[in-house]
């Protein structure tokens, strides 16, 4: 694979972060703004002066990884050819010092590379780099020992107008729930006007393990903007009951902290942030999620929890806007279980919250949601949509907005 094949991996630079993330110093943070440019609202955003170091790669350096990587004995063994670099992920540390310490690259080997597997889709492998040493520090793709069809795919919101048809179902089709996903949205709904992305800070509830045994799917809290067709990103967290995309990391009765890029992977799958530095979901803590641009070409996908933080570049270029649809612009809690007898909302032993949710009304302008209609979705082909007392508080004006009854997410 020669360096012309690669995609260009963002120039970044971020403003230093905080290692202990509180929600009370949120717009401190300069880090989430372009610096450059932002309107700055807090003099304490002024003072953040010390900018994590710039991940300036050269097209020599890129081509070396890929090529380290594809020759990893685990990347061979399962196809000696095949594998297509697909883009390349970021993760740091805010202590003692802010730093770049690896990076994490994906493949994706067509099905019609035949493995032994014998699987009908196409398979995701990544690779994890240390920046220091330049040498393979873990590899990660399919096995015997998983389901090479298993998949999480986040639902995408209905405003009532969309066509419940061309919401994404739970794969593989064998096992499938032929509907949409059961949503209670704290629903964006200022979007009469461009947005051009935005954050907000979601908890980390403690949780019960009975949870993995009173549930058969997922549950997810998940931020979530919508460019339009094909580029659509989410970010938050996922507790699975099962396994989904191999690749991807998400075991069977786990808590990953995810992201989706439809315009980067072509599908709605659950990606699980991974790497040595990864921020993890750490029970009864908060993670800062974030889809915005940030000095580079293209929209960001950010997660900061626990004084690590994690960045992945989208297809989305910069400047392109949401301008309706607010649906599919908000923060929503999914319940993905298929039976009514799914008693798993008692295991969540810590609020479920949002708070803190900020905007950018121009490309370089920021401000708090104006507006936010709490909302819920049903099931089946005859989806409902509409009010809920199921989320108190309002994400509203840097406000807090809890989901306060989880039982009654609709279940798929």
């Amino acid at each position: 694979m020669t360096s012309n094949k690669l995609k260009n991996i963002t120039r970044i630079s971020l403003s230093a972060i905080t290692a202990v993330l509180l929600i009370t110093q949120m717009l401190s943070l300069g880090f989430i703004f372009n610096t450059a440019n932002a309107i700055p609202t807090d003099p304490a955003i002024q003072k953040q002066t010390n900018p994590i170091p710039e991940l300036n790669l050269t097209n020599v350096q890129k081509d070396d990884m890929v090529q380290k990587a594809l020759a990893t004995p685990k990347m061979q063994n399962l196809s000696s050819s095949g594998w297509r670099y697909v883009t390349m992920d970021y993760l740091g540390v805010t202590e003692p010092n802010p730093e770049w310490k690896s990076v994490v690259l994906h493949f994706n080997l067509p099905k019609e590379f035949k493995t032994r597997l014998n699987c009908n889709t196409n398979l995701e492998a990544t690779v994890e780099i240390d920046l220091k040493t330049n040498q393979v520090i873990s590899t990660n793709m399919p096995d015997e020992s998983v389901d090479c069809n298993g998949s999480i795919v986040f639902g995408r919101p209905s405003d009532g107008r969309d066509q419940i048809t061309d919401l994404p179902a739970f794969i593989p089709t064998a096992s499938a729930v032929t509907s949409s996903n059961g949503l209670l949205l704290a629903m964006q709904n200022d979007v009469s006007t461009p947005k051009y992305g935005g954050w907000t800070t979601l908890s980390t509830p403690t949780i019960s393990a009975n949870i993995y045994a009173h549930m058969d799917q997922f549950i997810g809290h998940v931020y979530n903007q919508d460019f339009t067709t094909a580029k659509y990103l989410q970010t938050g967290w996922l507790i699975s009951k099962i396994a989904g995309c191999p690749s991807c990391s998400i075991n069977a009765n786990s808590a990953n902290l995810v992201y989706v890029d439809q315009s980067t992977f072509n599908n709605l799958e659950a990606h699980k942030v991974v790497g040595t530095n990864a921020p993890t979901y750490t029970q009864g803590s908060t993670a800062l999620v974030q889809i915005l641009c940030n000095g580079g070409p293209n929209y960001r996908i950010q997660v900061t929890s626990g004084g690590k933080f994690f960045q992945a570049n989208s297809l989305v270029p910069c400047g392109t806007s949401t301008t309706n649809n607010p649906a599919n612009n908000s923060v929503f809690f999914e319940n993905k279980n298929t039976v009514v007898s799914s008693t798993w909302s008692g295991d969540i032993t810590s609020a479920v919250t949002g708070t803190m949710t900020q905007e950018y009304d121009t490309t370089t302008h920021f401000q708090n949601w104006v507006a936010s209609d709490k909302q819920y979705q049903t099931c089946g082909v005859n989806a409902q949509f509409g009010p809920t007392t199921a989320i108190t508080g309002s994400l509203t004006a840097g406000g807090t907005a809890t989901w306060a009854t989880l039982s009654a997410t609709p279940n798929c």
